[in-house]
């Protein structure tokens, strides 16, 4: 029974966002802080897998922030709570990946260190024990020490009761006694005292209560306590709620809350009856108590909660999201402070609900006997690991030796603080060579390119062994500086102070501003004054060291801008050497050191020395404060102007650390959690001309600072792709949002600067561009291609559980396609640029760009292995040969030894890539042609590809059928029936327009449909050159919509043809190798604009609408077909403008359908229909094109004296209340959809 005593609690809003906004998501609290990670914003969508961070005792309006997504990660995930243990958050499966099915993980339990913002998967040590299976919906809890407990849950079919526990420090399974029946998801359990309590949960078909089951662990028994689940003396029935022990005034309780009553008959696209009581039960006296909280959370459940000991002492109980009725994910956390019980409320007493310590302090014997022990095991086992480690090293570890040269001075040198860089010479790598300096993203079917199984890949496509790894693009292999090399002496100081100042004003100091002009006259006066002694050696050699890395970079300047020097590697390798003796701080000089070196290794293609370098002046950066910025910096104006030069070195350092992360496939040593990333003030002043000329030493760096964030995001992705577990619809995801971010980034530079994908042959530099700015336009151009086809190849990561199959599912082969179209043409655009030598040629150093074309090549020469017979296998081929020549002959007066050197390296590359090529696609034609010759039959697969001919609409006979009087029942036939009901005779019903559970699956259903409508079209004879569009609104973006190509037969339209187009007229997705057509986005995007219950449009010009428009009048009401046009459902446009090339006349068409056209006849001009769904708008074409080659006929009847009958009023409403009908549109199109399906064996769909 029920105690008369009642809890009242009360509840505080902490924070509140559209990000938070989610259900069936894990909440932990750790600390002050409440982990939120997984759920879904939308039906069987998961959210990303980052992890979100709420401060529970912040008092600012948004206290929650959002944390980078670490290298390694668990998927996105719905259905998978967590649980605590000291620091640590843990869970166990849950629902995801493209059919959001179980992850199956092998009995993996994924920890997240909070301190570190890192994950790590535990594995069982032995993977031959029972484990169990993944499931969504569990719940799971733990003692608070080692052990973690895994109960019920939905599997793929059904529901469990199983009941786990995980040694967290053996990494082992064992499965205990299961629960009382039945199995059930969406049920609670809670650790306390050394036992389980379970209780709640749905079965399938009812929501349990009435029950809290007890599973003594010592003792491996269940026991029962049955209640009255009536909502007075116990809680009700319900599942998704939640389950955690507190304790009130030392004694133990357990509290329930929230949850879902009656699911929805929607199943998970909907939301049943929610519930807002609060309960807790005293495990003392087997009572429940109601708990008033008045104003709080509303009635919510598939939500998450947990528990925080407060700064006051005081328990409080944290809530996050979930699902109201509504049906709307939440976004709120609410914590409860305090819950005074009705006695200490009355009487202005505080009495505050401890939650019972379990990952804390546990007050009960077996607890901390538990503890101890476990502690004690790990003690034991890492001081076994660390004197296995001992023993390791001692054997293992050489010592370090000094290097002490003629330059260095006894006891004075610290040589293992920088090591000599490493030789280049030239030889033939290795696959995992070859691949570190091509990037990380080359895959086929989940396989890494450069990989064993992937070189064996492409040898059976080639039908050779590729030795792309004799290509260390694009060093100049020069000699590793030695300890005892001869002393390179240092240039007049005349000498260097005229290269220094020929450096500080020129272009270079702009793009790499690693010296100060002020700060470099106490470097040149140490290096030629200090007299060298011990008290003044190291200063002298670190000056010496920077001033000789300047003549380095300065070697690369054009000769006519620079006195006559010594070979750029002459004066770097002494720059090391010296750099070795003298670096035993970390100080400015030492760190513009270092950058002017690894500039010059970079430049010249020697990167491996410039990864090295770039360690130590990341290192030296931090030590020197650089990743923080202060606005004022300091008081004395010299040390502003150094901690600003200290900053602009960070933001180099920054740049390379992308550059060399996504070049080599390796984490960022300069993570943007660590950084404050305040960007420098006037960066765009590159894109004004004006404040170029008015401002002398500006600074706008090598790149675009706010494109270098998103290189991070692709980097660490990049770095994830490794993770033999990572989920197709993982790598989606994120490949979505980095091109997403890619595109924001894009549209946010300056129209005269922003990039394209295609690039026109002849197009122009804007005519005021200086210098700077031109060079920014280029590589602009360059970095967003480079990026395009990093982020667009790494889509074929995807898909190794079929990498030994012929084809992939439909829906992942739509992808590829559509993202390899993207590289393709990116890649295209790349090497069409490089065919104007003199614009590159004036960025002064080719190592600047090299990178580029190889990138560009690369990704062609994929495509040619996957598609050798494909017609653009031969374009891309002979793309690449012309490429290969323009390489060949380039020379030049600006172009040094290094540059020639690149020059050479890049066009041998190509010349390999064109002869392997060449091998692949005669190979596939040979193969080919044994298959036709032994196979004749199999040549039909080729008409596929043949170009369709003119196709004719047959002429019927000019009959018409004029009707007979209805009786008046006709409007009663369809009282308590849809259209279709009454159309289908007996039992079984055509079925309508299908749901789907996610946008993904209906975007793919739309553009089949879409495509097959074009199909359809070209049977039927409505193609009229690059005439003719259909749209259709996207289900997710609904401010856009997916159309045709300009200039592509409608007879070859696929899937992956499609654009998607926003209604301000820009490309956001889709294929982008062809534009949009410009009429039909403009009459589109109107129609689009003006009815938000349009979702398909058509329009062509077919012969029988276009004839029937130059008399601009309505269709009559001549056969039952025209009906469903009766009334206000057409209209006729009567005005022509000519080609619509203005936005303005396609808002007067759209103003010309009215709020309820289906159709609209455009006077000298052709016919337009629109739908709910393509189906609709295209059968409504057919069928208006029809009605028009029907009137055409009876006017020419007419003429000749014979008179129209037209249909009545009666029957024409009667007419129209079917053959309108949505669902019936759908339906009747769908005849022609299967026809198209089977005659093209569905290839319209890829």
């Amino acid at each position: 029974m029920a105690s008369l005593r009642k809890l009242n609690a009360r509840w505080r809003l902490v924070t509140q966002n559209e990000r938070l906004g989610r259900s069936s998501q894990a909440v932990s609290v750790i600390g002050d802080r409440a982990f939120i990670f997984g759920g879904e914003l939308i039906a069987r969508q998961p959210v990303d897998n980052r992890v979100d961070v709420v401060n529970l005792v912040n008092t600012k309006d948004d206290s929650s922030e959002t944390l980078a997504t670490p290298s390694k990660a668990p998927s996105p995930r719905v259905g998978s709570p967590s649980t605590v243990i000291g620091a640590d958050m843990y869970l166990f499966s849950g629902r995801g990946g493209l059919e959001m099915k179980p992850i199956e993980e092998k009995g993996t339990i994924w920890c997240y260190k909070a301190t570190e913002n890192e994950w790590v998967a535990i594995t069982p040590t032995d993977n031959n024990t029972p484990f169990p299976s993944g499931r969504s919906y569990h719940c799971i809890t733990s003692n608070g020490a080692d052990k973690i407990y895994l109960h019920s849950g939905c599997p793929e079919q059904g529901r469990l009761g199983d009941l786990w526990v995980f040694d967290i420090f053996k990494r082992s399974w064992t499965e205990l006694r299961g629960a009382p029946d039945p199995g059930r998801g969406g049920s609670s359990i809670a650790f306390l005292n050394g036992r389980l309590y379970r209780m709640n949960g749905f079965d399938g078909k009812v929501e349990q209560g009435g029950a809290l089951d007890i599973y003594d662990i010592e003792a491996a028994s269940w026991s029962t306590m049955s209640y009255i689940p009536d909502g007075i003396q116990g809680p009700e029935a319900r599942s998704v709620s939640t389950l955690v022990p507190l304790s009130i005034q030392g004694k133990s309780y357990l509290l329930t809350m929230f949850g879902e009553r009656d699911p929805s008959s929607l199943g998970h696209a909907g939301a049943g009856k929610m519930l807002s009581d609060v309960w807790v039960f005293d495990i003392e006296t087997n009572l429940w108590l109601k708990v008033e909280t008045g104003n709080g959370p509303v009635a919510r459940g598939w939500f998450d909660a947990d528990v925080v000991k407060a700064e006051d002492a005081k328990d409080a109980v944290v809530v996050h999201g979930g699902l109201g009725e509504d049906n709307e994910r939440l976004g709120d956390v609410w914590a409860n402070p305090n819950l005074p019980c009705e006695w200490c409320s009355d009487h202005n007493l505080e009495c505050a609900l401890r939650r019972e310590a379990q990952r804390k302090k546990p007050d009960d014997i077996s607890s901390i006997l538990n503890h101890v022990q476990a502690l004690t095991r790990r003690v034991t086992e890492l001081e076994t690991t660390v004197d296995q480690l001992r023993s390791y090293l001692n054997v293992t570890t050489p010592a370090f030796h000094s290097q002490n040269t003629p330059l260095s001075l006894p006891g004075t040198v610290n040589a293992t603080q920088i090591t000599p860089l490493s030789p280049q010479p030239h030889h033939v790598g290795s696959a995992a060579q070859h691949r570190a300096f091509l990037g990380q993203h080359w895959y086929f079917k989940g396989v890494p390119l450069f990989s064993e199984k992937g070189i064996d890949w492409m040898s059976s496509k080639i039908g050779q062994r590729p030795a792309l790894g004799k290509f260390r693009l694009f060093g100049s292999y020069s000699s590793p500086p030695s300890p005892f090399q001869p002393r390179v002496e240092l240039p007049e100081r005349d000498v260097v102070h005229e290269v220094l100042d020929a450096w500080l004003s020129s272009d270079w100091q702009c793009l790499y501003p690693v010296l100060d002009s002020s700060l470099v006259v106490g470097t040149i006066e140490a290096a030629y004054t200090l007299p060298p002694n011990q008290e003044t050696i190291h200063r002298q050699r670190t000056a010496e060291a920077c001033l000789l890395a300047a003549l380095a970079i300065c070697s690369l300047m054009s000769e006519n801008e620079m006195p006559e020097l010594l070979e750029g590697d002459a004066y770097a390798n002494a720059a090391h050497t010296y750099l070795i003796q003298a670096s035993d701080a970390s100080n400015l000089e030492t760190l513009e050191t270092v950058l002017m070196l690894e500039i010059y290794k970079t430049l010249s293609g020697q990167w491996e020395d410039a990864s090295t370098l770039h360690s130590l002046a990341c290192r030296i950066v931090y030590e020197l404060k650089g990743h923080c910025f202060n606005a004022s910096f300091a008081d004395q104006p010299s040390e502003r102007h150094q901690r600003k030069h200290i900053r602009d070195l960070f933001w180099l350092c920054y740049i390379f650390d992308k550059d060399l992360s996504v070049r080599f496939g390796r984490p960022p040593l300069l993570p943007s959690n660590y950084c404050d990333l305040t960007l420098p003030e006037g960066l765009d002043k590159i894109y004004d001309s004006r404040s170029l000329e008015e401002e002398e030493g500006f600074v706008h760096f090598p790149q675009d600072l706010q494109l270098t964030r998103i290189k991070e995001s692709l980097c660490l992705f990049l770095c994830s792709l490794d993770n033999p577990n990572l989920a197709d619809s993982t790598i989606l995801f994120h490949l979505r949002q980095l091109d997403i971010d890619l595109e924001s980034w894009r549209l946010r530079i300056p129209a005269d600067f922003r990039p394209k994908l295609s690039v026109l042959t002849d197009q122009p530099f804007q005519p005021k561009m200086s210098r700077l700015q031109r060079r920014r336009y280029i590589h602009l151009q360059l970095e967003y291609n480079y990026m395009t086809v990093i982020i667009h190849t790494a889509v074929r990561r995807c898909g190794a559980a079929y990498a030994m199959t012929e084809s992939l599912p439909d829906d992942l082969h739509s992808v590829y396609h559509s993202s390899s179209d993207l590289s393709l043409e990116a890649s295209r655009t790349t090497l069409q640029i490089f065919k104007d030598q003199d614009m590159l040629l004036q960025q002064d150093a080719f190592g600047h760009v090299a990178f580029y074309p190889a990138i560009a090549a690369l990704a062609l020469f994929l495509n040619i292995l996957i598609h050798p017979l494909d017609k653009e296998a031969r374009m891309d081929l002979d793309i690449l040969s012309s490429s290969m020549i323009i390489f060949q002959n380039s020379s030049s007066a600006k172009m040094t030894e290094l540059d020639i050197d690149s020059v050479q390296e890049l066009s041998h590359f190509i010349s390999e890539l064109v002869h392997l090529g060449e091998s692949t696609i005669q190979k596939a034609k040979t193969e080919k042609q044994a298959r036709e010759k032994y196979h004749p039959s199999s040549s039909h697969y080729s008409s596929f590809n043949m170009a369709p001919t003119a196709v004719s609409s047959a002429i019927d006979g000019p009959t018409t059928v004029a009707p007979s009087k209805a009786s008046h029942s006709h409007g009663h036939e369809l009282q308590n029936k849809t259209p279709l009901q009454a159309m289908s005779h007996g039992d079984v019903v055509l079925q309508g327009i299908p749901k789907h559970p996610d946008f993904s699956s209906q975007r793919q259903w739309q553009l089949e449909h879409l495509a097959a409508a074009f199909r359809h079209w070209h049977r039927e004879g409505y193609v009229e050159g690059m005439s003719g569009h259909i749209s259709v609104r996207d289900p997710e973006f609904t401010d856009a919509f997916w159309t045709n190509p300009l200039g592509r037969h409608f007879g070859l339209l696929k899937v992956s043809d499609m654009i998607l187009v926003n209604l301000n007229g820009e490309v956001i997705g889709g294929n982008r190798t062809r534009p949009p057509n410009s009429a039909g986005f403009l009459i589109h995007a109107s129609i689009h604009k003006a009815r938000p219950d349009v979702h398909a449009i058509c329009h062509s010009h077919s012969i029988h609408g276009k004839a029937w428009s130059v008399f601009g009048k309505r269709l009559e009401m001549l056969t039952q077909d025209v009906c469903k046009f009766r009334g206000d459902a057409h209209s006729v446009y009567d005005s022509y403008g000519g080609v619509v090339l203005a936005s303005e006349e396609g808002d007067r068409i759209a103003a010309a359908m009215g709020p309820k056209g289906k159709g609209c006849i455009l006077r000298n001009h052709g016919i337009l229909t629109v739908g709910q769904t393509v189906d609709e708008a295209a059968w409504l074409y057919t069928s208006m094109e029809n009605s028009c080659r029907v009137q055409l006929l009876a006017e020419a009847a007419a003429a000749s004296g014979i008179k129209k009958v037209l249909i009545e009023d009666e029957e024409a409403d009667f007419n129209f209340d079917v053959e309108s009908d949505p669902e019936v549109c759908y339906c009747e199109f769908q005849v022609y959809y299967d026809l198209e399906d089977e005659l093209s064996k569905g290839d319209f769909k890829n």
